[in-house]
């Protein structure tokens, strides 16, 4: 059974308790009060007995940690879920001016690992381990995600598990133990001319379906794409403040991919 005992030369108690090994351990409560010290001794040999027959979890340990804090010190120690702290990642980052593109391509990754962890997205944030995050990326593959995307989605992770180990919520960001996949380059080859006179032969086909409007507007589109190399959507919101007429140039700053997959 747990005791205490004081040493002449000290002035807090060593708790006296059998750990999970079945030794006797001696560790400092680093308490000075005898009940209070007491008390402690006796929950630290009930998580070690709780340890030795396989019923303890990192949310029991949680638990009687915060109570253990509470009853001793009146502090409490407990620590927001795995959901909680990750939104409230993505609000200090909306707060502190992130990009928009940034922004969507951080939640869109929260949004699966939280969705990839089920229930478990409601444990503590130190209970997420090196296999959730293997688990997630080894998942984001399976499905057909591009590696190159996948590292974008893990290097994300690894950011917010930076600020929680900042924060002392965890001891050591798990994504550090992640081999990243290899990522394959590819290169894309450039559309012909015949091939873009195709692409718009293909829109004047939606000539029953949708208006000479719709048709004008995905014809400027195509031909913005292919004469000056930018992404269809940044072409889509290009606006006349974009264009110098006088010097024939159109100025315009590429907006960030949204990883998905």
């Amino acid at each position: 059974m747990a005791s205490i005992t004081q040493h002449p030369n000290s002035r807090f108690f060593t708790a006296c308790y059998t750990n999970f090994e079945g030794k006797q351990v001696k560790r400092s409560t680093k308490e000075t009060n005898r009940n209070k010290a007491l008390q402690i001794a006796i929950e630290w040999e009930a998580l070690e007995q709780k340890a030795r027959r396989g019923m303890l979890t990192t949310v029991q340990i949680q638990k009687v940690l915060n109570e253990l804090s509470e009853k001793t010190t009146g502090d409490d120690v407990r620590l927001p879920s795995v959901e909680a702290f990750l939104n409230d990642w993505l609000e200090r980052k909306v707060a502190r001016g992130a990009a928009a593109g940034t922004i969507e391509r951080y939640s869109n990754t929260v949004k699966m690992f939280l969705a990839s962890l089920k229930d478990k997205n409601q444990m503590p944030i130190n209970g997420v381990t090196p296999n959730h995050i293997q688990d997630f990326l080894d998942d984001r593959l399976k499905k057909g995600a591009a590696p190159k995307t996948v590292i974008v989605d893990i290097k994300t992770l690894g950011t917010a598990f930076n600020h929680a180990e900042h924060l002392a919520h965890i001891l050591k960001n798990p994504v550090k133990a992640i081999e990243l996949p290899k990522n394959v380059s590819s290169e894309r080859e450039i559309f012909a001319h015949e091939q873009v006179n195709q692409i718009i032969k293909a829109v004047a086909t939606f000539r029953k379906e949708k208006s000479l409007e719709f048709i004008y507007e995905w014809k400027t589109l195509i031909l913005l794409g292919y004469y000056t190399g930018a992404r269809l959507s940044d072409c889509a919101q290009l606006k006349f403040g974009n264009i110098d007429f006088n010097k024939g140039i159109i100025v315009y700053r590429q907006k960030k991919t949204v990883n998905g997959g």
